[in-house]
């Protein structure tokens, strides 16, 4: 929130809030871009980006706002947190930032001339007070730690993992026994097992808590069992991680606490946010970040927001994990393509890369033509692929720039293609409009490129060319 704390002025029976002024941020289209959570809401909010479908918009130093006509009677109100980025708006939707929040800001960002100064409506005031209350509540209602308190926290929070822990080792059991029976059938039987099979199976460990298995049983059943010989090796891989995996999580107890940590991390047993946050031996890092990509997912009545960013200074990657129950918006959003300075803390374990967010500053500026360490070639990004993968087997995800890469197509699949000729091939889930935009961006020339890396595909999220950063 902006620091600006509001005073309260008193005369004559009159009371009113006025704030310190800070200064108002101004965000670019790229940028605004980023924030859609798809290719449709960022058509739908260019269409709505018109002054003629509002009849009100209006700002102050902290807050934009509007009113849009919708299909209902009554207009649409839609407001954006200027100073610590967040949407709000009346409408249905479960997408965030809705249409209506991103034509709000792509007006404001193209047009702010139409924006009038003015005093907050209550239902803009009422929004923005519960945002800073809960901002300045926070720390300020933090108890006094003390060893015995820090203790007790950390005990409350393993009691709960162990109560998890005689379901998981059910549900662990079952699915050694069948893995053990799949390889004594042989893995050629894989590819007539349907998807009601592996539905099923996944089904069995949800409901054993383990929603990390089930993960992992719906990617065997993904594999691209219709090209030829080519999901071999990757079964074999993947059944090879899946069975370590169980092994590991029968032998739990005697496994050292960071490995132990990135066990119950893999299968989907972890501490909560707020009891991470409150943990006294979390990892904690303070660093400027380039904010490089962000995915946003639906998972029933859950938006699950993943941010990647890399520290200038540590030249850590980190993962951070936000998470949003219907139709609540998400607190905080960072904006890729630019910097800020904040404090993560991390999940435990050998590597900590998933993180969430404790503070962030106000201020996003754009990464500009600085450089992270890039990786020269394919080679040197599997070295250190194997080395991560070496000491957290289940990792998955993992982020690198490589460069300098070129985006082609071998027998009807995206690659990226090193100077010395090797390629990786893209995810097949990579979306159509990533693939043309860096097209558009990269100009076919090579660039140097952020992406995650799986076991046997790599996902770009973003591009260096020209001397300047764009997120896909």
């Amino acid at each position: 929130m902006c620091p600006g704390k509001p005073w309260q002025i008193r005369a004559v029976g009159v009371s009113c809030r006025v704030f310190k002024p800070c200064p108002v941020p101004t965000f670019t289209t790229d940028q605004i871009h980023s924030l859609a959570p798809d290719a449709a809401s960022l058509k739908a909010g260019k269409d709505l980006a018109q002054a003629r479908k509002w009849p009100t918009l209006a700002l102050n130093d902290r807050v934009v706002w509007g009113e849009v006509q919708g299909s209902g009677k009554d207009p649409y109100r839609t407001q954006a947190d200027l100073q610590n980025l967040a949407f709000k708006c009346s409408c249905p939707s479960r997408k965030f930032p809705c249409k209506h929040g991103i034509g709000l800001l792509l007006l404001y960002a193209g047009e702010p001339a139409l924006f009038k100064t003015s005093d907050e409506p209550a239902w803009v005031t009422e929004w923005m007070d519960k945002r800073q209350e809960k901002a300045q509540k926070a720390p300020a209602d933090a108890p006094d730690s003390s060893p015995k308190t820090d203790l007790n926290k950390v005990g409350a929070s393993e009691k709960r993992m162990t109560d998890r822990l005689d379901s998981i080792r059910a549900g662990n059991a079952e699915l050694m026994r069948w893995l053990e029976d799949l390889m004594r059938a042989g893995l050629l039987t894989l590819p007539d097992k349907g998807a009601a099979y592996w539905n099923q199976l996944a089904a069995r460990m949800v409901d054993a808590k383990a929603p990390g298995l089930a993960y992992r049983v719906k990617q065997l059943g993904n594999l691209p069992f219709y090209n030829g010989n080519a999901w071999h090796a990757q079964a074999v891989a993947q059944v090879g991680r899946l069975y370590l995996l169980c092994r590991a999580v029968d032998r739990l107890p005697q496994l050292p606490p960071d490995l132990a940590n990135d066990v119950k991390a893999a299968v989907g047993l972890t501490i909560n946010q707020k009891e991470l946050l409150e943990s006294p031996t979390a990892p904690v890092l303070t660093d400027g970040f380039w904010v490089l990509a962000r995915q946003t997912t639906q998972e029933d009545d859950l938006t699950v927001q993943k941010t990647y960013l890399l520290g200038q200074e540590s030249g850590r990657f980190a993962q951070v994990l936000q998470y949003a129950y219907k139709n609540t918006p998400i607190q905080t959003l960072l904006i890729p393509g630019t910097r800020t300075t904040a404090t993560l803390v991390f999940y435990p374990g050998r590597l900590p890369y998933r993180a969430v967010l404790k503070t962030e500053s106000l201020s996003h500026s754009p990464i500009g033509t600085a450089l992270p360490e890039i990786l020269p070639d394919w080679q040197t990004a599997q070295q250190r692929l194997t080395d991560v993968l070496s000491q957290s087997p289940w990792a998955d995800d993992l982020p690198q720039v490589v460069g300098p890469l070129t985006l082609t197509t071998e027998g009807g699949r995206h690659v990226l293609v090193d100077a010395d000729e090797a390629s990786q091939p893209v995810h097949s889930e990579w979306p159509t409009d990533a693939y043309y935009t860096f097209l558009a961006l990269g100009g076919g020339e090579p660039a140097s490129v952020f992406l995650l890396r799986t076991v046997d595909a790599v996902y770009p999220l973003g591009l260096w060319t020209n001397d300047r950063y764009y997120p896909l």
